[in-house]
């Protein structure tokens, strides 16, 4: 435990304050794939906007916006770090959506007060399509492996 808070003083130490307790991170990415079914549809874009606030008791806010062509989404959540965000070595923050499919995996490196956005979908083994909720309708829908375009992260 002594670790973990070790490196949680040291994340946020590296770090541009927005206010004295707080740390606001904004990361984005973009990615295209094909939907599979149902109703099969070439060429989504996808533009993920991810704004994350780290505050001095180590509950990290989450708001995580979704845009494809006319349709968005969004929803936002609060958890202790640790819980959704976890700390790695190298002053890093990582979440990991597991999906019944696939994974998510996005990662945030801090360098003093630069940030930078790896995104990575990986499909379990024996699938070979990934499974998300559709912006357009909050169903499931089927799709081709995301392929990240762009990512950018800034400290504010």
């Amino acid at each position: 435990m002594k670790a973990f808070a070790f490196a949680v003083v040291t994340l946020l130490s590296l770090t541009t304050m927005a206010r004295a307790d707080d740390t606001s991170i904004h990361a984005e990415y973009t990615a295209d794939y094909d939907r599979l079914r149902p109703n099969p549809y070439k060429g989504i874009h996808l533009k993920n906007s991810i704004d994350l606030v780290l505050t001095g008791n180590n509950e990290v806010r989450e708001v995580n916006k979704r845009e494809a062509g006319k349709f968005a989404d969004a929803k936002s959540g609060s958890n202790k770090l640790g819980t959704a965000w976890v700390v790695l070595e190298g002053n890093k923050l990582q979440k990991i959506i597991d999906q019944p499919q696939s994974s998510t995996e996005m990662t945030v490196a801090v360098d003093g007060k630069t940030c930078k956005l790896d995104v990575q979908f990986k499909l379990k083994s024996g699938f070979k399509e990934f499974a998300f909720i559709k912006i357009m309708d909050g169903k499931i829908g089927y799709f081709t492996q995301p392929m990240v375009q762009t990512t950018t992260c800034t400290i504010q």
